[in-house]
């Protein structure tokens, strides 16, 4: 978002920005899809209206509405540089939303957690980097496509 609005707003840098919303906005439905199912465990109910679980909601519906946002505009230029002006509003809202309000709010999940050391082990080595990769990686691909389509609809208009 910021790089379209400062570097001369060419098309491949919205191409990017939507590709990398899209993913946020996927590993966001997992993380309340997968929380609502910790919940269902921990606590017997898939909803709680814990600050954990209420902030990623929020972060998803920040996410649902970039996605109205772009479709409700067709003049690409108008729609780039809107979404770009509202993924930086986003940005913000992330860190907030996702350590912050529920840093400070009372919850049901525990806060003085101590891991055994295995257990970090497995987090850092095992389950974050093919993580990381899976994501990196779908993001690569996709802006791949989106990148091809927009070259081929350049060469239609031509």
């Amino acid at each position: 978002g910021v790089r379209y609005l400062t570097k001369g707003r060419q098309p491949i840098d919205d191409v990017k920005s939507s590709v990398a919303a899209s993913l946020a906005a996927l590993f966001c439905f997992l993380t309340t899809i997968t929380g609502s199912l910790f919940a269902q465990v921990q606590w017997g109910s898939f909803w709680n209206w814990d600050p954990r679980q209420t902030s990623v909601f929020m972060l998803l519906l920040i996410y649902a509405a970039y996605f109205v946002l772009r479709s409700g505009i067709e003049d690409p230029d108008k729609r780039a540089a809107s979404s770009a002006v509202y993924v930086v509003f986003a940005t913000v809202m992330t860190p907030l939303l996702g350590y912050v309000v529920p840093k400070y709010l009372p919850s049901l999940h525990p806060t003085n957690t101590v891991f055994d050391p295995s257990y970090r082990l497995a987090i850092y080595f095992a389950i974050l980097p093919p993580l990381l990769w899976l994501a990196a990686r779908m993001y690569r691909v996709a802006v791949r496509l989106e990148s091809v389509q927009l070259r081929r609809e350049a060469l239609e208009t031509l």
